[in-house]
C-alpha cells in the first residue's frame, strides 16, 4: 500500500524512489561507475567527431560560374533560379551602393544588385553587364548583375580554400577560392547582408 501524500499533496519520497528506479532501469540495472561513464562519453565523442554529410572531403559543391569585371566567380546552383538579360533597369536614387536598380521580371519587380564595389572590382569594366542571375530559394529574392553567365560545375569541397590576403574581402560574402582562381560567393551571406 502506498504511503499517504505529505501535507503539500506530493509524496516526495515516492517520487524520489521512482526516479531512482527509472535511472537504474535506463542504466541497465547497474549502479553507475566512473569507468562506465567514461566509456559512454568516449563513445559519444567518437560519434560526434564523425563529419556531417557535406563537411568531408568527398562532398561536392554544385556551382554556376559567371564573370564580373573580367574575374571568374561562382555561386551555389541551388540558389540560382534563372538567368535574365539586363533589360530596362530603373535606378533607385538614394539606395545603397550595391543597388544597381530594379527591373521587371516575370511580372514582378526584381531588385538588381551590383557587387563590384563590394568585391573591390572596378565598376567601369571592359564589358558592360549583360545579364542578371536571379537568386532565391522558392521565389526570386534579388538579382546579381554579371557580365556573362558561365557554366554549371562541380568541385570537391576540399578544393575550396580561404581567400589569401585581406580577411574582410567582400565583407564575408566570399566562401573561398579554388586553385583555378574561381572565387565562390556565399548566397546566404548575400541575403543576410541586406536582410
Amino acid at each position: 500500500m502506498r504511503p499517504a501524500p505529505t501535507a503539500g499533496g506530493v509524496d516526495w519520497d515516492e517520487v524520489r524512489r521512482r526516479v531512482e528506479a527509472a535511472g537504474r532501469f535506463l542504466a541497465g540495472g547497474r549502479e553507475p561507475s566512473p569507468e562506465r561513464d567514461r566509456r559512454i562519453l568516449e563513445e559519444r565523442a567518437r560519434a560526434l567527431a564523425v563529419p556531417e554529410p557535406g563537411e568531408g572531403s568527398g562532398h561536392e559543391l554544385e556551382l554556376v560560374t559567371f564573370t564580373l569585371a573580367g574575374e571568374r566567380f561562382a555561386i551555389d546552383a541551388a540558389y540560382l533560379l534563372a538567368v535574365a538579360r539586363v533589360d530596362r533597369v530603373t535606378t533607385l536614387p538614394g539606395a545603397d551602393s550595391t543597388v544597381y536598380g530594379v527591373m521587371a521580371w516575370r511580372g514582378e519587380l526584381l531588385l538588381v544588385r551590383d557587387y563590384r564595389s563590394l568585391l573591390g572590382l572596378p565598376a567601369d569594366a571592359q564589358r558592360p553587364p549583360g545579364c542578371v542571375l536571379v537568386a532565391g530559394e522558392d521565389r526570386p529574392a534579388f538579382g546579381i548583375l554579371v557580365e556573362e553567365a558561365g557554366e554549371f560545375v562541380r568541385i570537391a569541397a576540399s578544393q575550396l580554400h580561404p581567400v589569401p590576403g585581406s580577411d574582410d574581402l567582400g565583407r564575408g560574402i566570399v566562401r573561398g577560392v579554388t586553385g583555378g582562381m574561381l572565387m565562390v560567393l556565399d548566397a546566404v551571406e548575400l541575403w543576410n547582408l541586406h536582410g
